[in-house]
């Protein structure tokens, strides 16, 4: 079997194979890369919020090598986009990953089942107050999870369009998409509409995808392991394309695009950074240094968790990807009957072994009366 990326008609640049060696302590940079000579550059128009902003770019792009996103990457954060969000509002700039214990950011997260819309809208709009709070998140299901699938169970992207409109400085993000339920390609719509109309906010998650019931009584199909990993490695190649280039061709075993296009871009450039959520530790979290600027660790021991991290950031030297560049977040529990301490502890410990932006879930009936003093026990981490 053809991995992905042999298959793909638009191979990656070769200037991160000269930096494979490369160890994290003695890095210092993506490889550079020049433009071809005789490059014809077209000069881009982007009108915002009453600025026009003027952007360089190819006549007829190629898919951006590993390096060239690394270097626009750098440079872009901490500085994200400074128009304006959702009715005057500025999302919160993202402060580079340091991985240092005291430095700790947090987010929030809202699983959409046995839940009402209203109580989730009540949670965002509270979240979007409290500073501690930089990102909320939904998840990408149609059946509840670890749970009676039976109940409700409200659509991740449509709930999280509605919570843009509802919000103006934080976040937002499914953690994660699963791939195999629509194709990349409209997923890149999708990401590229909603970043928009967030006013440049959009966190993409992707995984593999893993559920086998919903899969199966909605006739989708999932795959082996390894067939869904070869998947979401092409569709990180697909959307990350369709987000960055004028057109996009490639030709791979799952998918293929010719010439295609998306616009409007998103006004995240070159995209929203992209949330890849999973710990197979020979692929995904392979894919994840290869594409992610964020890779969610779904939950475990704090050992478990350092020993994945491990695992990324060896697969980022083979890259000649500094660590650095890829913020880790965990999901961290709320319990209401240990009350906020306990989920300060668990942050803690977490905190302490390099998780960057710890992700609370807030279990149903969401309540936003919990935000406030979770804030309170939390500050002493961030």
């Amino acid at each position: 079997m053809l991995s992905a990326a042999s298959t793909a008609t638009q191979k990656l640049g070769p200037a991160h194979d000269t930096a494979a060696n490369a160890c994290p302590d003695r890095w210092s940079g993506p490889p550079q890369t020049t433009a071809a000579a005789g490059a014809v550059v077209v000069l881009a128009l982007l009108v915002v919020g009453g600025a026009v902003l003027v952007e360089a770019q190819p006549a007829h792009r190629a898919m951006p090598s590993r390096a060239d996103s690394a270097v626009t990457w750098r440079r872009q954060i901490g500085s994200r986009y400074r128009g304006p969000v959702g009715g005057g509002g500025q999302p919160p700039a993202r402060r580079p990953p340091t991985g240092t214990f005291g430095d700790m950011r947090f987010a929030v997260k809202t699983a959409p089942q046995h839940t009402t819309y209203s109580d989730m809208l009540a949670v965002f709009r509270a979240a979007d107050q409290i500073e501690l709070f930089e990102s909320g998140w939904t998840f990408d299901h149609f059946y509840p999870i670890f749970s009676d699938s039976t109940g409700p169970c409200l659509e991740g992207w449509v709930t999280l369009a509605a919570l843009a409109q509802a919000t103006r400085r934080i976040r937002l993000g499914v953690m994660v998409t699963g791939i195999h339920y629509r194709h990349p390609a409209v997923l890149a719509n999708m990401a590229a509409t909603l970043d928009v109309v967030s006013g440049g906010r959009l966190e993409l998650g992707i995984g593999a995808g893993w559920n086998e019931e919903e899969s199966g009584a909605y006739g989708i199909e999932l795959g082996s392991p390894a067939q869904r990993s070869d998947r979401l490695e092409e569709a990180c190649q697909v959307v990350t394309g369709l987000l960055s280039q004028e057109t996009t061709d490639f030709a791979g075993r799952y998918y293929r695009l010719t010439a295609a296009r998306c616009e409007p871009k998103p006004v995240q450039r070159p995209h929203p950074p992209i949330c890849i959520g999973g710990s197979g530790e020979r692929r995904t979290l392979r894919t994840a240094a290869r594409w992610a600027q964020h890779w969610n660790f779904v939950g475990g021991t704090v050992d478990e968790f350092r020993r994945k991290r491990d695992v990324l950031y060896e697969h980022c030297t083979d890259m000649g990807r500094h660590p650095s560049e890829i913020l880790v977040s965990s999901h961290v529990r709320f319990d209401p009957k240990a009350g906020p301490d306990a989920t300060a502890d668990s942050a803690a410990a977490l905190g302490a072994a390099g998780v960057q932006l710890g992700v609370v879930q807030l279990p149903p009936p969401h309540d936003p009366a919990v935000l406030e003093p979770l804030a309170e026990a939390l500050a002493p981490l961030a």
